[in-house]
């Protein structure tokens, strides 16, 4: 979750460590990414300025006063702000690139930037399922995972794409739970959608339903907002390092 290792007291140095990075010298690259730190920073850490003002500062000046976890934090948040650029403007992904340098951060979130920067899609979308808590759950190193991704394609990340009975069966026990039970409810979410079950060709795979759970225990639809809202909720959730559209 952005800020969320940062104390109110960090905020006017992590936010001229954005403006040193992502405003370039003719302004920001989108009107919308001041604006989004504007409300980022003033509802999460209480504080209040003008970005398309504010005095930047240097990766030195930032790296010393930052945690390792605040430093992956932060250049999760500059590339979430790159993000929002069609293209990305090379000066803007250089400007990252070298803040992650300085900080000394490897992230996964930084491959992804590139690929999409690269107009390459398909790898991104390759990498967003590989990287992310579904491409965990899937046991990447198991040969049996391998053939079926290279069989079906992405589609192997986040669907059952074989009938895997045994997986099916253990799934539908849920419905034997008692009453009022968290098993019970997740197996009548599953019916009253007429969703397939992990195990069942075109039904979630097992590690993707993961978050079926959280659409059980927070009560919210399978509507596009309602995705939203678990994203949201499985982020504000974690103190793990993350990024808003890995839905880690």
């Amino acid at each position: 979750m952005f800020l969320i290792h940062n104390p109110p007291e960090q905020a006017p140095l992590l936010a001229a460590g954005l403006v040193g990075t992502c405003r370039l010298e003719d302004g920001w690259a989108s009107p919308t990414q001041p604006k989004l730190l504007a409300i980022l920073f003033e509802r999460l850490l209480g504080f209040s300025a003008d970005f398309d003002r504010l005095a930047p500062a240097s990766p030195s000046d930032v790296a010393a006063a930052l945690t390792e976890a605040q430093r992956h934090e932060l250049i999760e948040l500059m590339v979430t702000l790159e993000m929002m650029c069609r293209p990305i403007p090379p000066a803007l992904q250089a400007s990252v690139e070298s803040w992650a340098r300085a900080l000394d951060v490897e992230d996964r979130v930084l491959l992804l930037a590139r690929d999409l920067a690269s107009q390459s899609a398909a790898r991104a979308t390759a990498d967003f399922y590989r990287l992310n808590w579904i491409g965990e759950g899937d046991a990447q190193d198991d040969p049996r995972f391998q053939t079926l991704l290279a069989h079906y394609g992405d589609a192997a990340y986040a669907l059952s794409v074989e009938d895997d009975p045994q997986e099916t069966a253990r799934w539908a026990r849920l419905k034997d739970c008692p009453e009022g039970s968290l098993g019970r409810a997740l197996s009548e979410f599953y019916a009253q959608r007429g969703f397939r079950l992990p195990g069942e060709i075109g039904g979630a795979n097992a590690a993707l339903a993961q978050h079926d759970w959280v659409h059980v225990i927070a009560g919210y639809d399978t509507t596009a907002i309602g995705e939203l809202e678990v994203t949201a909720f499985m982020a504000a959730a974690s103190r793990a390092p993350c990024w808003a559209l890995s839905a880690r």
